[in-house]
């Protein structure tokens, strides 16, 4: 059995990037997270770099701020390329699921849930296409508090 699946819990390390697709015209999002290897507040961080696509990419794109909580559901993907003759790689999370939590404390920056229609509720999985996606296919995300995090 293979299975290609990463979930990650940790927190935007900049503002993400938006763009759209230069043939499609649809959004994309490329942003950053760091994710501590245990709970403790003094481990170690790896940091890891994620793409989402079409309206996964909208959220994180309109409310991400750099040290947001954010939970990315996705897949593992390799990139190959070759610079001056020699092949390089990386590994990065394309991501069909990103959820936001909040900013640390006492940071300038506030995305305030008011301000965030449907803040909260899990991202639509993306269905190449400009269709609303019907309830079936809303996938129905658990609430994660900051509190809950292992961070």
């Amino acid at each position: 059995m293979e299975a290609n699946t990463a979930v990650l819990a940790g927190r935007l390390t900049s503002d993400p990037e938006v763009r759209h697709g230069a043939n499609s015209g649809k959004p994309y999002a490329k942003f950053s997270i760091a994710v501590r290897r245990s709970g403790k507040q003094d481990a170690e961080s790896d940091f890891f770099d994620c793409t989402a696509f079409g309206k996964s990419a909208v959220r994180p794109g309109n409310y991400g701020r750099k040290g947001a909580l954010v939970l990315v559901a996705g897949r593992l993907q390799q990139d190959k390329w070759e610079k001056d003759g020699q092949k390089r790689s990386k590994v990065v999370v394309i991501a069909d699921s990103v959820r936001l939590g909040q900013l640390p404390e006492g940071s300038e920056q506030d995305i305030g849930r008011a301000d965030v229609s449907g803040y909260g509720e899990p991202a639509p999985k993306y269905q190449g296409n400009d269709r609303e996606p019907s309830n079936a296919s809303r996938q129905q995300g658990v609430q994660v508090e900051p509190d809950e995090m292992p961070f």
